[in-house]
């Protein structure tokens, strides 16, 4: 159908080239004579005139003839084309028609062939399916088995490693344990070294601090008795004044005939007067006290009973030897002191940062000093 469509179409356009060089070839003619009439016409006298002008005339009708010839041929030509349109239009209607016959049968055919394939293919991939699922399976299987026997090892490695873990850790406890009862060995002894030294630097302490007081008490009776003395000396230079004054008077009041002889005997008086004193000072010496020297050993034992002794600061969590020599330092020296003051009053008298904890001092040495 194609190649008569085609066929007809090239027959057509060869018509119409045939046309066109026909009308071309006219044409040329027509103005080829127009030419060659105006070239004659220019070199014919005025006698050939009428002759040019019948040949014109016939030249005229020659070309209206051709022109009626040719638009005639064009008429046909065109009555042609429409009628070889018209029954190609048919043609083509006839042969889209089987066309479209042809093209529904080929559907039916391709719609059953794929069916039949679909068919064929949905079997081939149900057998294959079943193959995939029977290797699958097959498959499961051997990894389930592997997997079993390989949970298996895994297990009894496991099992070991964990008995080889504990059997390490129970060593470690054991050797950790060994290693505690060294350190706290070693930190009590340390601990009791340093309480026994502390003891002793105590003890040392409290009796140099005891023979200090001693001492002390000791110089203090001295001068005591030094300032009893001294009040004695006092008494008979007081004694020895007023027995002179009493002589100078005496002389005073004596004849004046006997003045030369008080005069000579006055070095005596004076030479004598020291020989008389001790019965001036004998009547007017102070008594000792008795009382105040008897009470001298009972107030040194007293006094050196009722002397707080320092206690061991160190004994407090968190407090160390170089915080005691601070706290002592302070005035700070015993538990009770410690558990009857504040903590702004222990960080102010000890210059300790606000963010140590004073307060668990505080009642850890209430609590020793409850013990004690």
């Amino acid at each position: 159908m194609n190649e008569i469509s085609s066929e007809r179409q090239t027959t057509m356009e060869e018509q119409n080239l045939r046309l066109g060089k026909y009308i071309g070839v006219l044409k040329k003619d027509v103005q080829q004579a127009r030419v060659e009439t105006a070239a004659w016409m220019a070199n014919v006298a005025e006698k050939q005139q009428l002759e040019l002008s019948e040949y014109t005339g016939q030249l005229q009708r020659s070309v209206a003839q051709l022109l009626d010839d040719a638009t005639a041929l064009l008429d046909s030509l065109a009555t042609a084309h429409r009628e070889m349109a018209r029954e190609q239009r048919d043609e083509l209607a006839t042969q889209l028609k089987a066309l479209r016959q042809e093209t529904t049968t080929l559907l039916g055919e391709l719609s059953s062939g794929r069916q039949n394939m679909a068919q064929e293919q949905q079997k081939q991939l149900d057998a294959h399916t079943a193959q995939l699922q029977n290797e699958v399976g097959q498959l499961i299987q051997e990894l389930s088995k592997e997997h079993q026997a390989m949970t298996v090892k895994e297990c009894q490695s496991r099992d070991e490693y964990i008995s080889e873990l504990a059997q390490r850790v129970k060593q470690l406890l054991g050797d950790a344990d060994e290693f505690l009862a060294a350190v706290r060995k070693d930190h009590s002894d340390m601990a009791q070294e340093l309480r026994d030294a502390l003891m002793a630097s105590h003890r040392q302490l409290a009796t140099d601090v005891t023979g200090m007081r001693s001492k002390i008490l000791a110089e203090r009776a001295r001068l005591r008795a030094d300032q009893g003395e001294a009040r004695q000396v006092w008494a008979s230079y007081g004694l020895l004044m007023a027995h002179r004054r009493g002589q100078k008077a005496r002389a005073t009041v004596a004849a004046p005939a006997e003045t030369a002889q008080p005069q000579a005997s006055a070095p005596t008086a004076s030479v004598t007067s020291p020989v008389m004193a001790p019965e001036f000072v004998q009547t007017a010496q102070v008594p000792p006290e008795p009382a105040e020297q008897a009470q001298a050993p009972a107030e040194l034992a007293q006094e050196a009973q009722s002397e707080p002794v320092d206690d061991d600061l160190t004994a407090i969590r968190r407090i160390g030897p170089h915080m005691q020599d601070r706290l002592r330092a302070a005035g700070i020296r015993t538990y009770t002191q410690l558990a009857r003051m504040t903590p702004d009053q222990v960080r102010a008298a000890a210059d300790i940062s606000p963010t140590v904890g004073v307060e668990k001092w505080i009642e850890q040495a209430d609590r020793l000093a409850r013990e004690q």
